[in-house]
């Protein structure tokens, strides 16, 4: 911060959400927020990244706080805040903890009613406020009077909860001087459980486990990630060796190679040996699990409840019975008491390989199908990757197939908005510049929010990403109307595309396409000794569908067409 600044209301936040893990602060400048970037780019230890538009920042920060655990984004009154209020939805949705500041007209305004613009012209500014109450798990207008306990308050709940924060911040009072903390505000993240929820959890827990101590199963999914679980779930998993399965959207997140995995469960499409351990009379332990619709096959999970302990971050179920205050950290350790206590011996019991063996024969001639694309997404990724797929061919084409240990898996199947994962892509690489992002996107998804690939080359980003060119919209077309003309999108020539955003940097990137099979294995071939942004264009025949996708389109035409029920 410049010397001749005095620390303010504006500075402050800066240095909660820098105590928080923030580094980066994504967003879009505007008037109302002006003055408060002067102080984002003077503060030492966070970077401005600035997006093509405030939907763009929203995904971008979501990617990022999956990755680094919290993330921030910047807009402007009214226009900017709604125009990114379906990303905030999305975090709420699918419990990633992000913070939206909005730099708002003075207070002085805002108490006189006046006509600003960005306002509905009514003269009451609290219309977004209240709207974004409905996505958030806190939220605040900031006055002269709940500055500094106000924003501790949003920052620490959103943490905490896993969901989004709300932080309007007026241009006088970001620039109301302060103190500066003295303290961190991580000192204030503590998370006690109910003790006496936790013994109740505790007893019937223990009943339900001691009566079915030899068939236990285990079933995780992306929110035990969300509150920091995978490393407890692991070594319970490691030290009883209990047959696991998890969803899609926590894939790879436990490992897929160990003796005891099962593999993916989605409802009634999962393989036999997966349905066998997880619904024929077995005890479920269920972590993080959201049993949606596109995670079960449209609810055709059969779990039975009196056989099913079902914890999620702030509480637990355990036949029926609801425990609350419960956190999924306090709620695994009372798990390894109860195993500890009944003396729970190491499970032993073969598995089939989930994935099968089934190489692909190649000919010259082959043109790429999806299942040849996902056949090789394991000479694609590396241990340690982080792999994004789109809600699409892409997310449900690669969940079939294995990949490297140590995976991050990211998607977005619960609020599944297309295009989400392109600036998420961004914010993901910013969040981890040591490691190597791929996203796998539809051509139609990539339209969505195209400009980000611009964002990419600006903040010198390289993630690698394959656009899957099937003429429109797959899954819609596998849902209905395949040959309609409300599935098709207009034609990119993609390669000439990223030369335009380069600028006449093209030494920053790595164009190619591939048509071929064959074509493929040179691209993967080339992308070991790349080192800068590589842009694939995958051509795929438009209805060349991956297995999932015919799954869950079914389900989901069946269910949009049942009958009104009287």
């Amino acid at each position: 911060m410049k010397q001749n600044k005095k620390f303010t209301i504006g500075d402050y936040l800066l240095t909660r959400l820098f105590q928080m893990g923030i580094t980066d602060l994504f967003g879009v400048p505007g008037d109302y927020n002006l003055a408060f970037l002067d102080h984002v780019t003077d503060f030492k230890g966070i970077q401005w990244r600035g997006n093509t538009n405030e939907l763009n920042a929203a995904y971008a920060t979501d990617g990022y706080a999956r990755v680094k655990g919290f993330g921030a984004f910047l807009t402007t009154f009214g226009v900017g805040e709604l125009s990114s209020i379906n990303g905030v939805a999305g975090s709420f949705a699918e419990n990633v903890p992000v913070i939206q500041i909005v730099g708002a007209p003075n207070t002085k305004a805002a108490s006189k009613g006046e006509c600003k613009h960005h306002t509905l012209g009514d003269g009451d500014y609290a219309h977004f406020h209240r709207i974004y109450k409905e996505v958030t798990i806190a939220s605040t207008y900031l006055s002269a009077n709940n500055t500094k306990n106000e924003i501790d308050r949003v920052l620490v709940a959103s943490f905490i909860n896993k969901k989004p924060g709300y932080i309007v911040l007026p241009t006088d009072i970001a620039a109301m001087p302060c103190e500066a903390p003295m303290d961190n505000i991580k000192d204030q993240i503590v998370v006690n459980s109910e003790i006496n929820s936790l013994k109740e959890f505790k007893q019937a827990a223990k009943k339900l486990i001691q009566n079915n101590s030899q068939n236990i199963s285990i079933l995780s999914d992306y929110i035990t990630e969300r509150f920091g679980c995978i490393s407890l779930v692991k070594s319970l998993l490691e030290k009883y060796n209990f047959p696991y399965a998890t969803m899609t959207a926590g894939k790879g997140s436990l490992g897929e190679k160990n003796k005891n995995y099962l593999g993916i469960y989605a409802g009634s499409e999962s393989s036999e040996q997966v349905l066998n351990y997880l619904e024929n009379n077995q005890l479920l332990i269920s972590i993080g699990c959201q049993f949606s619709d596109s995670l079960t096959n449209n609810f055709s999970n059969n779990i039975d409840a009196k056989l099913h302990i079902d914890i999620q971050g702030l509480q637990s179920i355990v036949a029926g019975k609801k425990f609350t205050q419960i956190h999924m950290k306090d709620a695994l350790s009372i798990l390894s008491e109860i195993f500890a206590e009944l003396h729970i011996e190491k499970y032993t019991f073969s598995l089939k390989n989930p994935f099968g063996n089934n190489p692909i024969k190649v000919e010259s001639s082959d043109l790429l199908t999806q299942k040849a694309l996902w056949s090789n997404a394991k000479n694609i990724v590396n241990e340690g990757d982080i792999v994004i797929c789109e809600q699409g061919t892409s997310y449900f084409g690669i969940t079939d197939y294995s990949l490297p240990e140590n995976i991050q898996f990211i998607g977005q199947p619960v609020w599944g908005s297309i295009g989400y994962t392109l600036p998420a892509t961004l914010g993901a690489q910013i969040a981890a510049p040591n490691k190597k992002v791929v996203l796998f996107i539809g051509d139609g998804s990539a339209l969505m929010t195209l400009q980000s690939l611009s964002e990419f080359i600006y903040h010198n980003i390289h993630p690698t990403i394959f656009v899957l060119n099937n003429d429109g919209y797959s899954v819609e077309r596998a849902i209905n109307g395949p040959e309609e003309k409300y599935n098709d999108i207009p034609s990119l020539n993609w390669g000439k595309l990223m030369e335009a955003f380069a600028n006449n940097n093209q030494e920053k990137l790595y164009v190619n396409e591939v048509k071929k099979i064959l074509d493929l294995k040179s691209v993967i071939y080339d992308l070991a000794e790349v080192n800068t942004l590589a842009f694939i264009e995958l051509h795929l025949d438009k209805i060349d569908y991956p297995q999932g996708i015919i799954n869950i389109s079914r389900s989901i035409n069946a269910s949009n067409n049942a009958p009104v029920k009287h």
